[in-house]
């Protein structure tokens, strides 16, 4: 979508979140068994974008050691574009970051009203979301095609179903 509008998509990055977040949340939803370890989060996220020539792995978010509470998305967002602005390669060029995210995601933090000013929006629709109109001007755009039906929730359910030693490369099989 980002093409169509003239835009040269030349990397994307996958942020596991942090401990502080994940943790808590799966507790609540299962009694704790779905959490899967930071590093283990990070070994699926490498696995995952190891043969892609333009995703990558982004482990700030996720680093303990530098936070010891969760940076909420916008601040990693801006966190990612500032490292941007200062490799050689992004200074030769004006680029624009965008947040990915899901519909829910966008509706739930007011993203399709506002945007994150500097920081674009691209809102990726699922199953029957009809998200509401572009805004163009604050870079809030939104994808044409749904992604494969394919969830985190179902990723844990593999995995729990599998055990710990599964092999992440049969994962695309769940969307079938």
């Amino acid at each position: 979508r980002l093409q169509e509008e003239g835009f040269q998509v030349v990397a994307g990055y996958l942020s596991p979140s942090h401990r502080s977040y994940v943790e808590p949340k799966m507790r609540a939803k299962g009694g704790g068994e779905l959490y899967l370890s930071t590093s283990l989060r990070l070994e699926c996220v490498q696995a995952a974008v190891a043969e892609s020539e333009w995703l990558n792995c982004a482990a700030w978010e996720s680093d303990e050691s530098l936070h010891s509470h969760w940076p909420d998305y916008p601040l990693v967002v801006r966190a990612l574009a500032t490292h941007l602005s200062g490799s050689e390669d992004c200074r030769k060029q004006k680029i624009k970051v965008f947040f990915v995210c899901g519909y829910d995601h966008a509706l739930k933090c007011g993203l399709l009203r506002s945007g994150l000013q500097e920081i674009g929006v691209l809102v990726v629709p699922r199953g029957d979301d009809h998200p509401k109109k572009e805004k163009p001007t604050l870079y809030i755009f939104v994808g044409r095609r749904a992604p494969p039906p394919i969830s985190s929730t179902l990723i844990r359910k593999y995995i729990r179903t599998m055990g710990r030693g599964c092999d992440l490369k049969k994962i695309d099989g769940l969307a079938e």
